[in-house]
């Protein structure tokens, strides 16, 4: 949307349009472009001028129209990302498309034409409500976000991009995957951590955690961070870092749902499907997988004979100071944790029941639906962990890669010949960190 400059008869004065490297461009009243203001540069309109919205540039007028419509029927947030990425279309600010952009983008009722008010508040004595103005708390924090009741709606505010029908099933859809009710609720501030145990940093080996932190605004944002240098400071790794939550948990579990969308949808297909897969990992591919994890497992037993050597030597209370206990038990966990993918990977694939998987593979792709309408996290955790297999956060790329099983194979058993989807330059460096609560 471009903002028009009206006096207060309604005459149009100047329109002010952002450019996607930051500048904004302004045209007078004939459409004509008068100046172009600098990034970060502000147009000032007289006291006595007014200052509305109108539809911007038709090409950016009909993606965002584009956007809307593929949500609305259904397509995920990942793919449509994906297909304005791949199209060369430059997001809103002139980098890639996001699916924290998509997000911000189908919520915003602006699009609709309504403006809304009131939606938070950092005034000091009073907040407006429903019944009137009332005193805030003298120990509110100073950011306040206003209940749905309290909100001030204006629809009609200015001309709508997007269908109303439209835009009302965008928004049933994002309904479907939040918690509605106070048990939901619960449920997702108890565990809000869908991927925790499966990332991990790529320069010290160490997990990352979830931790929720407020700027001095009273901003939250939840986030992956660290584990060794949370633990172990800038000697083990230094220089800390983290992932924005919400961005990466998107974007694994619109990577799972689409894996799933792509698979043959009647039953009879999706069985030739899966015996043309299992044919192709027959032919190989568990050798293939199987060669390097044995090298992984001699690594491991290595690096565990010479650290035991090394502990067999200190004081019990030096060595957990060092951190050489906690270090012996997750290579233990490691190599437990391989050997159990190695002996998976040495099934025989031939052997399975084909229509016994298809019907499973259905019944699979049901249920992570019905598990993210719910809203339920602590499920969505549990379905994810059937498919992610490892995860890891390269913090000199500034970027986060995860292996996920195919559903073929993670519906025959984890690790066996299994096809990965590589999430490769998933960079958060351009993402919006902090988010409000």
């Amino acid at each position: 949307m471009d903002k028009a400059v009206v006096t207060e008869q309604g005459e149009l004065v100047a329109t002010v349009r952002n450019l996607p490297d930051g500048r904004k461009e302004v045209r007078d009243s004939d459409g004509k472009v008068a100046k172009t203001l600098p990034k970060g540069k502000r147009y000032n309109k007289q006291d006595s001028e007014l200052a509305t919205l109108v539809p911007g540039a038709p090409e950016r007028v009909e993606v965002i129209r584009e956007v809307f419509a593929r949500f609305a029927d259904g397509e995920t947030a990942g793919r449509i990302r994906d297909s304005l990425n791949g199209r060369g279309i430059p997001g809103p600010r002139g980098g890639t498309w996001s699916i924290g952009t998509l997000r911000s983008i189908l919520q915003n009722d602006v699009y609709i034409g309504r403006l809304v008010y009131n939606r938070r508040t950092e005034s000091k004595h009073f907040r407006q409500t429903a019944e009137g103005p009332e005193a805030r708390p003298k120990n509110a924090e100073k950011l306040e976000m206003r209940p749905e009741a309290d909100w001030i709606v204006q629809d009609d505010a200015f001309p709508a991009l997007v269908d109303k029908a439209i835009f009302d099933k965008a928004q049933s859809r994002i309904a479907r995957r939040k918690p509605t009710s106070g048990r939901g609720r619960a449920r997702r501030s108890k565990n809000t951590y869908l991927l925790g145990g499966k990332l991990r940093c790529s320069h010290c080996g160490y997990g990352l955690y979830g931790q929720t932190v407020s700027n001095t605004r009273g901003y939250k944002t939840r986030r992956y961070s660290c584990g060794g240098h949370h633990n172990r400071g800038n000697a083990v790794c230094p220089g800390g870092y983290s992932v924005p939550l919400e961005w990466i948990e998107e974007a694994i579990l619109d990577t799972v749902i689409g894996s799933f969308e792509i698979l043959p949808q009647e039953e009879k297909e999706l069985e030739e499907y899966i015996a043309a897969e299992l044919g192709k990992a027959v032919r190989g591919k568990s050798d293939d997988k199987l060669r390097p994890m044995r090298k992984r497992r001699d690594e491991l037993g290595k690096e565990i004979k010479n650290l035991a050597g090394s502990l067999a030597k200190l004081d019990p209370l030096v060595a957990e100071s060092l951190g050489l206990l906690e270090k012996a038990k997750e290579l233990a966990t490691q190599k437990e944790q391989l050997e159990v993918e190695m002996e998976a990977a040495s099934v025989d694939l031939g052997s399975q029941d084909v229509k016994a998987l298809a019907k499973e593979i259905l019944r699979r792709r049901k249920k992570l639906r019905d598990i993210c309408d719910s809203g339920d996290r602590e499920a969505i955790k549990d379905a994810l962990g059937d498919y992610i297999l490892t995860g890891a956060a390269n913090k000199d790329r500034r970027e986060v890669t995860v292996d996920i099983i195919s559903p073929v194979f993670s519906s025959v058993v984890a690790g066996v010949g299994f096809t990965t989807i590589r999430l490769i330059r998933i960079r958060w460096k351009d993402v919006a960190l902090w988010t409000a609560a």
